[in-house]
Formats: C-alpha cells, structure tokens, sequence
C-alpha cells in the first residue's frame, strides 16, 4: 500500500487498485446475497407463506375444522319452502384448552358441572373423558358409543348465556356468606353448526324434488342432484390455536351458502293429486299409477304424483311399501334391498317407456290435418276392422260392428282405428315419421332432471314402417315413449301449435329473493299451425262430451282430451296400460293432466273407465284452485263413481275385449312384417 503527501504535510494511505477491485466484488456479491435472500423470503411468502404459516400456528397448538356451508332452499312456483335446511349443533371439547395452566386457575371443574348442568349430560363420563384425551384439542363428544347427538339452538342458548357471564366476570358465587366474583371460566367448549335438510311435506312431490345424505353435500335424484353444484355452497374454514400470552385466538374464512331454487312445481297442484289418488286406491288399483301435470303454454311440470311416493326425510323407509316380513328378507341381502329403493325413488315419468294406445292419436289427425290430408268434412266408415297385409287389424267397437259412419271429429271422439289406420296410409310412411320427429317422440326432451331415457330404438324407422306397422303405429301401437315424450307433443297440439321444453326449475335466488339466474321458457319449435290446433281442441271437447271421455266430465266446466288403452309386452298375456290426457279449459288450456295405470286392478283391464274416473276426480278439485270459471256448482263425494252403473255398460268407454290384430288363414295380399312385440316395455309399466 502506497502513501502520499497531502497539502497539511500530512501522510494519507493509499488503496491499491487491485484492492479496490476486489473491494467493489465483495460489495456486489454481498447485494447479490442480499436479494437472493430477499426474494427467497418473498417467494416463500408467495408460494409457502400460507404452509409455513400453517407449521408456525401448529407449534403454538394449531387446529382447524370445517364451517359446513348451508344448503339453498328449493321452493315451489309460489315460493313456498319444499326443501330446507333446519340448523342444529354438535358440542366440541377441547380439553387441552380446559387443562391448560390448570395449576394457577381450574376451569375444569366449572366447565364439566355447567356442562351437566344444561345439556344433562354424566359428569363423571365429561370427567373421564377430558382426563383421557387431554392433549387432544377437537372432541365431538358423544356420551354413548355411536349415538350422535345434536342440540337445538333453543337447546345451547341457556348454556351460552351462563357461559358468557361467568367469562365476562359478572358471575357470583357465595362463600362463607359472602358474595364473591366467579375468578374461573368457562374454556374448551364450542359448538360446531351443521345443517340437516328437512322436506316439510314429506312424499308430496318427492320424485320432482329428489333427496340429500346426512351431510347434505350431496343430492340424489330430482332437483336435490341435478342443482347439487348450485345448491350446495362453499364451506368455509377456521383455524385456531394458542398464542405467546396463551389466549385462543380463531381466523375464520366464513361459509358460502348455496343459492336457493325456484321450481315450477305448485305444492298445492302436488296435494290436490295425491289426495284425490289416495281416495281413488280405496276403491280401484293398479300395479303402477303415474300421474303428471304440466303448463302446455310454457313446458312448465307442475306436479309428479306416483303410487311410489316417498317420504323424503327417510328416504330409506321400506315400510310403505312392504310388509314387515318382506323387509326382513331385504334387510338381510344389501343387493335386492338397493335394488328396491333404486326402484322406489326412480321417477317413472321420464324412466319408463310404454306403448302411449290411444293418447297419440291426436297427434296423428294433427299430422294430416296439417298436410291438408283430412278436414273437418272428411268423412270415414267403420266396419270394425280392416284388413292390411293378411292380417285382420280391428277396431275397439269390432263387438258392435264397428264405429259405422263418423267424420273426423267423430273419428277422434270415438277413438276409431279404421279411421286412423287410414289416415296414416294417407300421411304416408315418410311424413308419419318425419312428424314423429316433430313431436320428439322417442328421444329425450332434455327436461332438467337425472334419469331421462330415450326411446329411439323403439320407434320404427321410415324404411320399417311397412302396411301394418304404419296401421297399428298410427293408432299408437307398435312404438315406444315415456309419459313426458307423450305429454310435451300433446302440449304442442292443444297450445297453438309450439313444442316447449318441459322444465322444472324457473330460476336461481340468493337469501334475499334477489335473481341469480332466471331460466325462460325454451321454444324448441312449432309443430302444427294455430288452425290445426284449434281443430283437435274442438275434437278433444267431443272427445268428454260425446264419446269414449265422457266419464271424465265435470260438470260446469269445458275439458278436451283423450283416453288410452295399449297391450303391454306379448300380445298374448292381455296385460294393459290405460291412460287418460286431458287439458283445461279445452279451448285456452291452463294445465294437461296426463294420468297412466299400468294392469289396474279391475276384471276388464282393457277399459279405460278406472283412469277416467281418477281424471274426473283430480279436476274436480283442480278447476276451482286453477281459477278457472264454473257455469255451474256440485257437491262432490271423491268416493262416489261420477257417473251410474247404467254408465259404465256404455260403449263409449273405449275397451277392447279380444287381441287387435288376428292373422286371417288366408295369404297376406303384400309382404310385410307383424309389429314387433316390443321386448323392451317396461314390465314395471308406465
């Protein structure tokens, strides 16, 4: 190192230059040093700091446990609650919390008798244990083995209250006859929320609304699975622990609760059915009775009542529909028990395909009506059967020689085959196919509910639909549909024409009613013109007031429809499914009630008449809740018949008392092909 002489005479060192160099090196790899530390702190902050600050709370007595977001309520088109979420709370201990410092001040003591005190519990199981887990700090406490026990908020609130004035000091105890302040607190307990979802009107639309488990996370069926995502929330979460000055100290990221669904299902609607159809099986009964109701003007359901409702807040419950000893049986084989409730909690409606019969025949006139084919002028004349590729096809008054001569009002009213065997030869194979893809026959509607099923390999195609196949398919045996197929084509057909997808739920609200998310009627399409509309709602009026319907007339009010009967699997077990879809008023429909029983329990399974009379019931009671106008008043009796014995010889109940196709001995006239017997029906029925 070199020095020099400066100005004062003084002598001053001077840094050598390779010093220097290696001074500037060091200072650049201690800032160097310097920022990788500081971004290392950083990046830990950023990628880590959450797990690291996770390992720092651990070490002072760490514990974290879920906030359960609370369910949304679904609710009805008036708004009214038919699934909701009842609050209830589990109590928590934490006995390293209640022993901690217990030499300078014992809280347990105060802690167990408050315990015992307010919730009846045994102190000395409370004692036994805290003392046994006394590092644990999260106990859900249950006095007896497996035995979960929930609490009210009615139940916890005098303890809360007796908590919080002992640990704000105001407490008082006397000793030795003098009043002192309580020095001991309450510690080591909580209560964690949970929600258990109830369903006030137990099986009334249970196959609309579906079902949750126990934790209500998760939904089963109807509305509860398909909405899940929506309804089920967000859980939250707190984390605490013990800090330097040995207070608990909590940080809560709170629940989000799950939005609410408006359903278009009207409770009432739901009630008014399933009443009416309890009174029906005291006198009548069927193997399968499904019942649907919906708005054609929109696609709305309104209501879903089966003979296999259940109730919804035990789902699980076999006792409504076996005997004590058939649910032993199941008890005792996990697989045939699953495979029973799967059965009851199914919905039928949008599950189970079936031959519609007669109901489809509406949508058949419509067709020709539509294609200029037929009018109100044409005329047909019925002798009971015709005879199309060597096979004698008949008509359900073949007994009485037919329908004789009848226009096409008259065609419908009296649900003649001929008639409709020969407008399908008149439509043609190529339109009568292509028009049962215009009603969406066969294929799924796509309403917003689990379990759809199509039924397109159960139609015949256009190169299938040979003489007799387009003969019978045009009076509605021969093909395949579930119940909603057959009621959204109706719909279409009686409203103007306008095929709307069927739908459930209307919109998404939050707590406040506020909308989330509104959901608008779907168009899918327009199936016939308002003329063609107008025509079959005239002929579905004739349909009650002068032929096979007329049991499903309710005085002082209009209603159209049609009846049902269709042959269920082989021809040759004479098993049936009869039906009956109805609309009212018939000129401005405010609701299509669509009622289905497959085999009823009657001696002539082929008549429609039981289906009519639980139609004429229902409306009796639905006209005057709908709103809609009465020229006339009558006292009704649900389990008087609506109509005299004298009545039910008539033969305008459609019924057929023999097989509708008889093969002749005599050559068939052209190739073609019997309809085939549809193996894939459903044995269960509609």
């Amino acid at each position: 190192m070199r020095t020099f002489q400066t100005k004062n005479g003084k002598r001053k060192k001077k840094i050598k230059e390779y010093m220097q160099y290696k001074m500037v090196i060091l200072f650049f790899a201690i800032s160097a040093a310097f920022l990788f530390l500081l971004g290392t702190m950083v990046f830990r902050v950023v990628v880590y700091g959450e797990q690291d600050a996770k390992k720092v709370l651990s070490q002072l007595n760490y514990s974290s446990t879920t906030i359960l977001a609370e369910r949304g309520m679904i609710l009805d088109c008036n708004l009214t609650p038919v699934a909701e979420c009842e609050t209830q709370y589990i109590l928590i201990l934490d006995p390293y919390v209640m022993l901690y410092d217990k030499e300078k001040l014992n809280n347990v003591d105060i802690t167990l008798d408050a315990l015992s005190t307010y919730f009846g519990l045994d102190r000395d199981k409370l004692e036994q244990t805290v003392y046994q887990n006394s590092e644990s700090k999260y106990i859900r406490y249950q006095e007896e083995k497996n035995v979960r026990r929930v609490y009210s908020y009615d139940e916890i609130q005098p303890f809360l209250n007796y908590r919080d004035e002992i640990n704000s000091g105001k407490g008082k105890q006397v000793v030795d006859g003098d009043e002192t302040t309580i020095k001991e607190r309450i510690r080591g307990v909580w209560f964690e929320t949970e929600y258990k979802r109830v369903y006030p009107f137990q099986t009334l639309a249970s196959k609309i609304i579906g079902f949750t488990g126990t934790d209500t996370s998760s939904g089963s069926f109807g509305i509860e699975q398909e909405y899940n995502d929506i309804l089920c929330g967000t859980n939250g979460r707190e984390y605490g622990y013990l800090n330097e000055q040995s207070n608990l100290e909590r940080v809560t990221i709170p629940a989000t609760d799950g939005y609410n669904v408006v359903s278009t299902l009207d409770i009432n609607i739901n009630r008014i059915i399933s009443q009416q159809l309890e009174e029906w099986k005291k006198q009548y009964g069927g193997k399968n009775i499904n019942i649907l109701a919906m708005d054609p003007s929109n696609g709305e359901i309104k209501a879903i009542v089966t003979d296999t409702d259940y109730n919804l807040n035990d789902a699980d419950d076999l006792s409504l529909f076996f005997s004590p000893e058939e649910i032993e049986a199941l008890e005792a084989n996990e697989e045939e028990k699953t495979q029973a409730l799967n059965e009851i909690w199914r919905n039928d409606v949008i599950s189970d395909t079936f031959e519609p019969g007669s109901t489809a025949k509406p949508l058949t006139m419509a067709a020709c009506l539509e294609e200029n084919l037929v009018s109100g002028a044409t005329h047909y004349h019925c002798d009971g059967y015709l005879m199309l590729g060597g096979y004698k096809i008949k008509c359900h008054n073949y007994d009485l020689g037919g329908c004789g001569d009848i226009d096409l009002s008259g065609a419908l009213a009296n649900s003649c085959n001929v008639a409709f065997m020969t407008m399908g030869a008149t439509l043609g194979r190529t339109n009568f196919a292509r028009y049962q893809q215009l009603f969406n026959l066969g294929q799924k509607t796509g309403v917003d509910l689990p379990g759809e099923v199509s039924a397109e390999n159960l139609l015949f195609t256009e190169d299938q639909l040979n003489v007799t196949e387009l003969a019978t398919s045009s009076f509605g045996q021969g093909f395949n549909v579930t119940m909603l197929q057959l009621a959204a084509a109706y719909c279409s057909v009686i409203n103007g024409g306008y095929y709307y997808k069927p739908h459930v739920v209307k919109s998404i609200v939050d707590d406040n009613y506020h909308t989330v998310q509104e959901f608008e009627p779907v168009l899918i399409r327009q199936t016939v013109s308002e003329r063609t509309s107008e025509l079959i709602r005239e002929a579905s009026r004739e349909v009650i007031t002068d032929g096979t319907g007329l049991t499903m007339d309710v005085e002082g009010y209009e209603i159209g429809g049609k009846t049902g009967t269709a042959q269920k699997g082989r021809r040759s077990d004479e098993k049936y499914i009869i039906s009956a879809i109805t609309q009212a008023p018939y000129d401005n429909p405010k609701l299509v009630l669509y009622v289905v029983i497959d085999e009823p329990d009657v001696e002539n399974q082929a008549d429609s008449y039981p289906a009519q009379v639980l139609t004429n019931w229902i409306w009796r009671e639905l006209c005057p809740y709908l709103g809609i106008p009465s020229s006339a008043s009558s006292d009704f009796v649900p389990q008087d018949d609506p109509v005299s014995e004298e009545q039910k010889d008539l033969p305008n109940n459609e019924s057929w008392t023999g097989p509708i196709i008889e093969e002749e001995t005599t050559a068939p006239q052209e190739e073609t092909t019997v309809p085939q017997e549809s193996e894939a029906a459903p044995q269960e029925g509609a």
